[in-house]
């Protein structure tokens, strides 16, 4: 009997640690017959970034219901809870699209509830169920119908094979070795392939960039055309915010140019380099590639400049390993504890606890008196202690940040990274709420589980982000996105023989460097206020490098040499870029550097 026990014990403990079988896919429940369908295109295997999840919910109930629904992912060194809630009316169907963060060091499949009518269901393995191996790099190729698994294999194949000579990968990375997580890789073996491709149909595309972050490249069959105007316009802001695109196949550049999103990077100004027919653009913050081809991926050229694209080019997505935010030096002063201030008021407690104590205790003849004012000046000194510690921090939310932004003034629009460390002295509110292009990624972490973070997202009117997302009293460094239209811009106009910049920004430009359309370069002599006008009429040898590899995809060199013609690389004293999530934060020292496209037209 006992032996019966230990064993049924053991195979719950094994269910409990096996991750299900099902990676991914399509997952299905019903509750108070209300059914629910959550589907996923994504890869089995993510390490970073987020992935969509899409919903398709029908009520056959002829009453109205309403339906909770709550994702649940709680391996390793974070923990992500995921909330929704709708009212549902009688035979009533409803489809709609959010995304899930993915883990860094463990598998990303969710654990799916749902409540309606006082009934609960529940399905696992909702999302990449698959170990992450952040040495793999992910590929998405786009296209209008399901091609064989042969030719997946072959794409798979053409892509690895070129970059494996480059890139090394592992069958379990070095940081994750020695880590105990249920479905962990063995330590040693077949390194995987260093790029990883999955095939997604146009219909099955998200129409949030967010979905994007977790993919480093995204590969569209020209000979289907592109996919609709929801899912373009997703790939589009993901890739302005530094993700690596190509239009590869039939009439690819004819393709390119039917569309208004990435039409007007292809002009000869933002041509990085061109590979055996293959040209890559600066678009935005990242890459966008175009090469004519019978099909897609079927020319070494291809394979060979996307992998260069995904290599030459990190993206600002937090991970294990190299982004392009980890380098921005960013410094919250004044979260030191005053230890020596700490130490005289510990040394006057001793002496108040002890000789001062005893002695007036003494004077009164009670020494039973001392069971009550230990105590008490006790309680008296821990109070002071904690007050003076968290009123020498501060109360209030503040945070140091460092912004890289890009202002296509063209087509009205700003693709914004910024890197930024909060401290909130008090709870914030309810937390975080992303504006309208808006998202924001914590850093990663691999530390002990004293570190653990726990996270907690609500899409239920809009997204509002709490839980770790903005802990008190506890430092974060988070990173934040932000893509949508701009009207603010820097005029930059011809008078006579000079360049005169005026400041439409609304806020103080403190240095801008001008490269005309003939590759010239033009300084501003001193600080342009908001609303101003000045002549740029101090010659430049060359453009400040400090944070141009941020902005202008790193590694490019060549005929971009430091930004493209007509632009101009500013410093500005605020960014009015960033998005604050609803919150209220003092600044306490920050950068901001600015990329600004000018139309050329504007010029002449």
């Amino acid at each position: 009997m006992r032996a019966e026990r230990l064993a049924s014990a053991g195979l719950a403990l094994l269910a409990l640690l096996v991750p299900a079988a099902r990676a991914g896919g399509e997952h299905s429940l019903v509750v108070d017959q209300v059914s629910i369908v959550v589907r996923t295109p994504w890869p089995d295997m993510l390490s970073r970034g987020a992935q969509p999840l899409f919903f398709e919910i029908e009520n056959a109930n002829p009453e109205p219901r309403h339906l909770r629904l709550a994702l649940a992912n709680g391996y390793g060194m974070r923990s992500d809870r995921i909330e929704k809630e709708l009212d549902i009316g009688g035979r009533e169907r409803v489809s709609f699209e959010i995304f899930a963060p993915v883990q860094a060091a463990y598998a990303s499949a969710y654990y799916l509830q749902a409540y309606a009518g006082g009934e609960s269901a529940t399905t696992p393995g909702v999302g990449a169920s698959d170990q992450p191996n952040p040495t793999v790099r992910n590929v998405l190729v786009l296209s209008g119908e399901q091609v064989d698994a042969s030719l997946r294999g072959r794409w798979q194949d053409d892509l690895s094979s070129e970059a494996r000579p480059r890139v090394a990968t592992e069958a379990t990375p070095a940081a994750l070795r020695g880590v105990f997580y249920p479905g962990r890789p063995p330590s040693s073996g077949t390194p995987p392939d260093p790029v990883a491709v999955t095939q997604v149909l146009f219909r099955d595309l998200p129409a949030r960039y967010e979905a994007y972050t977790s993919i480093d490249g995204v590969v569209i069959d020209a000979g289907a055309g592109l996919p609709g105007p929801d899912a373009l316009a997703a790939i589009a802001s993901w890739t302005r915010l530094g993700g690596r695109l190509a239009i590869f196949g039939a009439n690819a550049p004819a393709v390119a140019r039917t569309s208004n999103e990435l039409a007007p990077w292809l002009e000869e100004r933002f041509l990085v380099r061109t590979d055996s027919g293959v040209e890559t653009y600066m678009c935005g913050q990242g890459l966008l590639l175009v090469g004519a081809s019978p099909s897609v991926l079927v020319a070494q050229a291809q394979s060979r400049a996307l992998n260069h694209a995904m290599e030459a080019s990190a993206d600002w997505i937090p991970k294990n390993g190299p982004t392009r935010g980890k380098g921005a030096a960013i410094q919250l002063l004044g979260l030191e504890l005053p230890y020596r201030s700490l130490t005289l008021i510990l040394l006057l407690f001793a002496v108040v606890i002890g000789p001062v104590n005893f002695y007036l205790v003494r004077r009164t003849g009670k020494p039973v008196l001392l069971l009550v004012t230990v105590p008490a000046i006790a309680l008296v000194f821990s109070i002071g202690l904690f007050a003076y510690g968290a009123l020498a921090q501060g109360l209030d939310l503040r945070a140091s940040a460092a912004t890289f932004a890009l202002l296509d003034q063209s087509a009205h629009r700003s693709s914004t990274a910024e890197v930024r460390m909060f401290f909130a002295g008090l709870s914030a509110g309810d937390g975080l709420a992303p504006g309208p292009g808006a998202s924001a990624w914590p850093e990663a972490s691999l530390g002990d589980y004293r570190e653990r973070r726990s996270y907690s997202i609500a899409f239920d009117q809009g997204t509002l982000l709490a839980g770790d997302y903005l802990p008190v009293r506890t430092p974060v460094r988070q990173t934040f996105l932000v893509d949508r239209p701009c009207r603010l811009r820097v005029d930059v106009r011809r008078e006579g023989g000079n360049f005169v910049a005026e400041n439409g920004l609304g806020v103080t430009v403190l240095s801008l460097v001008f490269r005309d359309e003939e590759g010239k370069l033009h300084a501003l002599q001193n600080e342009l206020h908001a609303g101003a006008r000045a002549a740029l009429d101090v010659p430049a040898d060359s453009a400040p490098s400090r944070g141009q590899s941020e902005i202008v995809a790193a590694d490019l060199g060549g005929a971009l040499q430091c930004v493209p013609r007509g632009s101009y690389l500013a410093t500005l004293a605020q960014s009015p870029f960033c998005d604050r999530c609803g919150v209220e934060v003092r600044d306490a020292g920050s950068t901001h550097l600015l990329l600004g496209i000018v139309d050329l037209a504007e010029l002449r």
